[in-house]
């Protein structure tokens, strides 16, 4: 097999309910100079039978197997075997549509980071509802000094900035700085490895046809579990939003747009505080009151700039320090968020 162009990393575990879709839409492309780099992360289930048997049906596929360690390991793994001039990150869950890798190869010829738009796939067994929302924003080549409080804000909201799935990166970029995934912490890596790059390059270009599939059902529900570690998580993700807005983007901070990032981020966790069944109410408290005297939240409540009227009511109980009308507020919120299921 001649050189790739592609490398498209894969991490899977325990994802044998959706990889034979995922697999189909990549060997699907129309852009065919690729190689799929599948990393095993210690699955029990029957993704092994699922990916061998596409490897036996196509060379360009090729297996790695790690011991259970996360998908940052399994990230970092596949960038170490990538040989593709550029590197792209599916997850095993999602899917492409047939000329994703077309469109962002023709876009990154004259640039440093090619994106484009997505599909949010919500599926409710329980209803046999299936949505699709596009997620876009317009076509456009953005230079790094092009993007200010409200360029940033935008990316963020839609996830052109945090997420890894819509995006084609440069691998001489990546091995050149020696990016790879923080595997210490569960939250935030994705966001921390896109700000580390893009604070290397200079030019990103846009495509606003959405052509990744991000399915959100269950089995992504580890990201709402509450562990101790997300608090600290989630004040490292506002550290380090604010450095690279200073240092690499020159902009002012404290400014509206990381603090609310921040204060959501919070938001998240006390949620699974309070919805948790394996933490003691003192342990709740505790976390509770963790969130409530950092130096990070006072300073976002002094900052956020959000409007609606949930926001403000969450930042108005953040401030006031009142532990039970916060849990009140926060069991209301989940009641409704439930009803709309």
């Amino acid at each position: 097999m001649s050189k790739p162009s592609i490398s498209i990393i894969i991490p899977v575990f325990n994802a044998s309910c959706y990889l034979s879709r995922c697999i189909k839409s990549i060997r699907g492309q129309s852009f065919v100079a690729w190689e799929l780099i599948v990393v095993d992360d210690g699955s029990t289930d029957d993704s092994a039978d699922i990916y061998h048997r596409f490897a036996s049906l196509d060379n360009r596929i090729h297996i790695f197997r790690q011991k259970n360690a996360g998908p940052s390991s399994a990230r970092n793994t596949g960038i170490r075997h990538a040989k593709g001039d550029y590197v792209v990150f599916v997850d095993a869950d999602d899917w492409l549509e047939p000329n994703m890798l077309a469109t962002l190869h023709a876009l990154i010829k004259t640039s440093d980071l090619a994106l484009c738009g997505y599909y949010r796939d919500f599926f409710k067994p329980h209803k046999n509802i299936f949505k699709e929302i596009s997620v876009t924003i317009p076509s456009t080549t953005l230079h790094l000094y092009d993007i200010d409080n409200t360029v940033f804000n935008e990316l963020y909201k839609k996830s052109y900035l945090n997420a890894l799935w819509n995006k084609l990166y440069r691998n001489d970029f990546i091995k050149k700085n020696s990016l790879c995934f923080r595997e210490d912490i569960q939250i935030g890596e994705d966001l921390l490895f896109n700000l580390a790059y893009l604070s290397n390059i200079n030019t990103i270009r846009i495509s606003s046809e959405p052509l990744y599939h991000y399915v959100e059902e269950n089995s992504r529900s580890l990201t709402r579990k509450f562990t101790p570690e997300r608090i600290r998580y989630n004040e490292l993700v506002y550290q380090s939003i604010c450095t690279f807005k200073t240092d690499v983007l020159s902009l002012t901070h404290p400014n509206t747009v990381d603090s609310d990032i921040y204060l959501r981020g919070c938001f998240t966790i006390l949620e699974q505080i309070f919805s948790s069944k394996d933490l003691r109410e003192t342990e709740k408290n505790i976390y509770v009151q963790k969130i409530l005297n950092s130096a990070f939240t006072s300073q976002a409540i002094n900052a956020t700039g959000c409007r609606s009227l949930e926001f403000v009511l969450y930042r108005v109980l953040l401030k006031i320090k009142v532990p039970f009308l916060l849990k009140a507020f926060t069991h209301f919120r989940l009641f409704v968020k439930k009803m709309l299921r």
